[in-house]
């Protein structure tokens, strides 16, 4: 979130638009937040920033079994192992 910014303009503004709004959802990774001022006589200003999402949550491994011991399969240097 962020505080919008305001316009002016000597004359009337007739357009102030945002790319986004404060309180949007932004995705991880960069997204630039343009703002566009428009006065009644059509001159036009731009300007923009970039709202930046890092992820930091490490991945979570469920379900990971307990050690395993077992004895070898008869007749052989080893044995077939499973688990859920």
């Amino acid at each position: 979130t962020w505080t919008a910014p305001t316009v002016t303009d000597n004359c009337s503004v007739s357009t102030f638009v945002s790319s986004h709004q404060p309180g949007d959802f932004f995705p991880v990774g960069t997204t630039t937040v343009t703002y566009t001022a428009t006065d009644i006589h059509g001159n036009v200003i731009t300007s923009s920033f970039t709202v930046t999402i890092n992820d930091t949550e490490k991945p979570v491994i469920s379900g990971m079994p307990s050690n395993i011991t077992q004895n070898n399969d008869l007749g052989v240097c080893g044995a077939t192992v499973t688990w859920t």
